[in-house]
C-alpha cells in the first residue's frame, strides 16, 4: 500500500468510527459480515475491502491447515492429471459438507430398484 492509500484508509476509518461508537452495544455488528453489509462500498471503499478480507479469514488456523492438508492429499491422489477447476472442487469437498443421517441414506438406497433377487 502506498502512503496515499494508508492516509485514505485512515480518513475513512476516522469517519466510520464515530458511527460505531454512538451505537449501543446490542446494535453493534456481531460479525464481520454484518459490518460488511452495513458499510457503503462507494463511500468507504478501503474499509469495505478490509471488512471483506476479515470476513474471509478462517476463524481458526486449523480450518486453513485442514484445507491445505486436503489439497495435498487430493494432489497426491490425482498426480496432477485433472484440470485446475476440478482440482479446486475436489479440494473444497471436505470443507463444505452436509450432515446426513444413516436413516436418510438407507431410505435412498431402499427406493432404488435392486438387481439382486433375495430368495425367501
Amino acid at each position: 500500500m502506498t502512503t496515499t492509500h494508508i492516509l485514505t484508509l485512515k480518513g475513512e476509518w476516522e469517519i466510520r468510527k464515530p458511527k460505531w461508537q454512538a451505537m449501543l452495544e446490542e446494535e453493534l455488528p456481531r460479525f464481520a459480515t454484518d459490518a460488511l453489509a452495513e458499510c457503503d462500498k462507494d463511500l468507504f471503499r478501503n474499509v469495505h475491502t478490509l471488512l471483506k478480507i476479515l470476513a474471509m479469514l478462517p476463524v481458526t488456523t486449523a480450518a486453513a491447515e485442514r484445507s491445505f492438508s486436503t489439497l495435498k492429499r487430493v494432489k497426491t491422489y490425482l498426480r496432477n492429471r485433472t484440470a485446475e477447476e476440478r482440482l479446486n472442487g475436489l479440494a473444497l469437498m471436505p470443507i463444505h459438507w452436509m450432515q446426513v443421517s444413516v436413516d436418510e441414506v438407507i431410505a435412498v438406497f431402499m427406493e432404488k430398484p435392486r438387481r439382486l433377487k433375495i430368495a425367501a
